[in-house]
């Protein structure tokens, strides 16, 4: 595993950091020793604790109690390895290693199996679904009075987002998070920038969209993209029974954690070819707060996925090998004209979409004032969102790279990128 990817997996630059000062004093760590796919050592400070990795299934633990996930220690075991592999012995594997690997093991296949057993309640599922239609619909009713009404008043009596908030918490009572996370989210810009109203007024014309659109006979593959942007959510055990499949091999591009309330949530973008599925899973705070499956960045994994009924989310239904570093760039779109007329397609099946990802080639990241921005070899230039993108510009060297982002309201968010011979991580932490 490479440094970046090892970064990659920390859950924030601070923990990289301890893990770094812990691989610094290699000589104090005891019993190291690699065999079977397997890394394992003994830590002593304060306490004795015993870390280990998979890395044929890419899972880790410690019995330190950190609840930042991977610890310093399993970072610290990770970075020895990657520096210098010849310094942790070929060994025989610890029983209280072997034994961690076995439950795993088990615990995979009992909720394979489990997954398998499990079968749907139509006509239970019927009725809750006809429940929460109806509270949808009186939450849109009441969303689209308000709407009006401040239409009619202008959006100049705005001193902040305090009425965008308690609409949302009502679109919450109505079941409805998903538009609720929208309408939180423009209530943040109220007040930000000298244009403001123009964007939530642009915003608030797609949300009047799409709660026009929720009453309307809807082609199925929109009625469902519909129905995930109020927040629909389907269970997991469903999607695995009965989503669309794909197989194929799919390279972690890029990754988002956000920190909630009750853990860490993770957004993960696969790519193949110029096909992305978005990975969603939850670390909860209790039980170690670690994710199922370690997913680094610039990896490729051989996987069938499982598709959500919109078409955009997915989970992996079965991995069917090992993760492999990516050995060459990914082909992407030509041209900031390619990516905008690309754009455009995935509008037109989405017309609520917030964001729109792809790969470009051929991409110099330059800074022009206070401003970083994506240049194309036409000389077309976009601007990327505002945030210190130091690391972007360091790797490329303002050479052309091939880049995985986001494109929301005509900015580029770097996510991923071709550099140094290896696909590296846009941000770390």
């Amino acid at each position: 595993m490479e440094l970046d990817q090892i970064r990659s997996l920390a859950p924030d630059p601070a923990a990289f950091a301890r893990g770094q000062q812990v691989a610094s004093q290699v000589r104090k760590i005891q019993g190291l020793g690699q065999g079977q796919g397997l890394l394992w050592g003994e830590f002593f400070g304060s306490a004795h604790y015993l870390a280990q990795f998979d890395t044929k299934q890419q899972g880790w633990k410690c019995s330190c109690p950190s609840r930042k996930q991977p610890c310093r220690h399993v970072l610290g075991l990770l970075i020895v390895h990657c520096l210098d592999p010849d310094s942790i012995p070929q060994a025989t594997v610890p029983e209280l290693v072997q034994a961690w690997r076995t439950r795993r093991s088990r615990a995979a296949q009992t909720r394979t199996e489990e997954t398998k057993r499990r079968s749907v309640d139509v006509v239970a599922q019927d009725k809750r679904v006809q429940v929460r239609e109806r509270r949808i619909a009186q939450g849109l009713v009441g969303l689209q009075r308000w709407m009006e009404d401040l239409g009619q008043q202008g959006l100049g009596r705005l001193q902040s987002g305090a009425d965008f908030e308690v609409q949302a918490r009502r679109l919450i009572d109505a079941q409805a998070p998903g538009l609720s996370t929208r309408l939180a989210r423009i209530g943040e810009g109220v007040g930000k920038g000298t244009d403001w109203p123009a964007q939530v007024a642009e915003e608030l014309g797609r949300v009047a969209l799409l709660v026009h659109a929720s009453r309307q006979d809807l082609s199925p593959a929109l009625e469902e993209r519909v129905r995930n942007h109020l927040g629909w959510r389907v269970k997991q055990a469903e999607v695995r029974a009965t989503g669309e499949r794909l197989q194929g091999d799919w390279l972690i591009a890029g990754q988002r954690l956000t920190e909630e309330e009750r853990g860490m949530l993770r957004l993960t973008w696969l790519l193949r070819g110029q096909q992305v599925q978005m990975l969603m899973d939850f670390a909860p705070s209790f039980g170690g707060g670690q994710f199922e499956q370690a997913l680094p960045i610039g990896w490729v994994l051989p996987a069938t996925l499982a598709l959500y009924p919109d078409g955009h989310r997915a989970l992996i239904a079965e991995q069917s090998g090992e993760l492999q570093p990516l050995k060459q760039a990914p082909a992407g779109l030509r041209d900031l004209q390619a990516l905008l007329a690309f754009q455009a397609q995935r509008l037109e099946q989405d017309p609520f979409l917030v964001r729109v990802a792809a790969v470009l080639e051929n991409i110099r990241i330059l800074r022009h004032k206070d401003r970083f921005y994506a240049i194309d070899q036409e000389g077309e230039a976009l601007p990327l969102t505002d945030l210190p993108w130091w690391r972007v510009l360091a790797l490329s060297g303002g050479r052309q790279v091939t880049l995985f982002m986001n494109l929301e309201r005509g900015e580029i968010r770097p996510r991923g990128l071709w550099a140094e011979e290896r696909w590296n991580a846009a941000v770390v932490g």
